[in-house]
């Protein structure tokens, strides 16, 4: 990641951080809410834990509360300040009494965010009662059937009906359509939560990188201390995970070693070119003719000596189940293996991907060798699916990068 990215992304964090200090005031769901949010994926700002709230025991009767407390028992956060767990069980039976669906749309179930909160609270209270969760369930329930909602809305709720013990598995959706916040939600519910089945995605590849391109795009704007956290929170978890996953790609490999496997890469490439040119020579001369193995890698073996100096055939690999196999060659100072089939009647892509999964295996424990690089010369076209062959063999195996080159493809 650049240092131009590194300064965007630090000057953005610096002004949510700015935000929720500048915001934080009496206690309220979001408050609460940007207190839970940390505590699940990392530890609470120091601004939040050091806040002072007070709390209005009468007012513990108003949903907003008693979801802010709700939330806040569960974060672990201002308990001093907070009711026990009798006073807010018999608030929350007296909210039961109330309509739950007045025609002015003001219950609790209307604001996904207290809805969480009371979710919260209630699984929070040891002696909760199995006919209170019932009742919040159903409450849940009726209001996401019959009410139109946004992304953010909807994946509240169904969080709070995890929290409830409701499974329920979102399928991805078109990233590229959410909203910056949105796209944070989706982030820290998948890292927040181990019931919630979030997203298909488990590795958030594609939404770390929807949700970085977005918070280039414009600077975040947020509207409350709940959006701030998420955001917060999201930003550093997926700035972290593509810094992990970009050191994981090359922390094994040196600079010489990773520069000579994408040489050995197009050498394999344009391998089918060379041996085909050899075939035309001036004035009619016999052409040099490769007919089997033997003639790749001494081909092979000719080409690597125009790039490396140290270029070491026959090399044999550590015992693996009872008996070794020689390699082909060996780049000692680059740490990298070459590996040589060609393909022929009796030596398809099925009989190929059985030699090269074994292959695998032998050089996980091979002390020289970092990188494996497998050609499969492939002129007759017994490799039905190359593509496939290469995805399916190419991959981090271990201690080794592993990279599968068939070459020609369909030529």
């Amino acid at each position: 990641m650049s240092d131009a990215l590194h300064r965007s992304f630090a000057a953005q964090l610096a002004r949510l951080d700015e935000f929720q200090k500048r915001n934080i005031g009496a206690l309220a769901p979001t408050l609460a809410f940007a207190g839970f949010a940390y505590g699940r994926v990392g530890g609470i700002p120091s601004f939040l834990k050091d806040a002072k709230v007070a709390l209005e025991v009468k007012r513990l009767d108003e949903a907003p509360m008693l979801a802010a407390t709700g939330t806040a028992m569960a974060a672990g956060l201002w308990l001093s300040a907070l009711p026990d767990e009798g006073a807010w069980l018999k608030a929350f039976q007296r909210l039961q009494k109330r309509e739950l669906f007045p025609m002015d749309r003001s219950s609790f179930v209307y604001r996904p965010l207290e809805c969480v909160g009371i979710a919260l609270g209630l699984s929070k209270c040891a002696h909760h009662e199995a006919q209170q969760i019932h009742w919040l369930k159903s409450a849940l329930a009726q209001v996401t059937k019959s009410t139109e909602m946004n992304f953010w809305e909807r994946t509240l709720y169904d969080f709070a009906g995890d929290i409830l013990g409701v499974q329920k598995a979102l399928c991805a959706p078109q990233w590229a359509g959410l909203r910056l916040e949105e796209l944070a939600l989706a982030r820290w519910i998948g890292s927040a939560s181990k019931t919630f089945v979030s997203f298909a995605d488990q590795s958030f590849g594609s939404l770390d990188e929807a949700l970085l391109a977005k918070s280039l795009e414009s600077d975040p704007e947020v509207h409350d201390l709940a959006e701030a956290a998420v955001l917060t929170c999201s930003l550093r978890q997926a700035i972290r995970a593509r810094l992990k996953s970009a050191v994981a790609e090359t922390w094994l490999l040196s600079r010489d070693a990773q520069d000579s496997a994408t040489l050995l890469e197009s050498i394999c490439r344009r391998f089918p070119l060379f041996g085909r040119q050899l075939t035309k020579r001036h004035d009619n001369r016999p052409g040099f003719q490769v007919a089997d193995e033997y003639d790749v890698q001494d081909l092979m073996h000719a080409l690597l000596h125009l790039h490396f100096d140290d270029v070491r055939p026959e090399e044999h690999t550590p015992s693996h189940g009872g008996s070794s196999a020689r390699m082909d060659f060996l780049l000692m100072p680059e740490e990298v293996v070459v590996e040589v089939k060609m393909t022929r009647k009796n030596l398809g892509q099925r009989e190929v991907t059985s030699q090269l999964a074994e292959d695998k295996e032998r050089y996980k424990s091979h002390p020289h060798c970092r990188t494996l690089i497998c050609f499969v010369y492939d002129p007759g076209g017994y490799c039905e699916r190359p593509t496939a062959l290469e995805r399916d063999l190419s991959e981090k195996a271990g201690r080794i990068d592993v990279r599968v080159i068939v070459a020609p493809k369909g030529l």
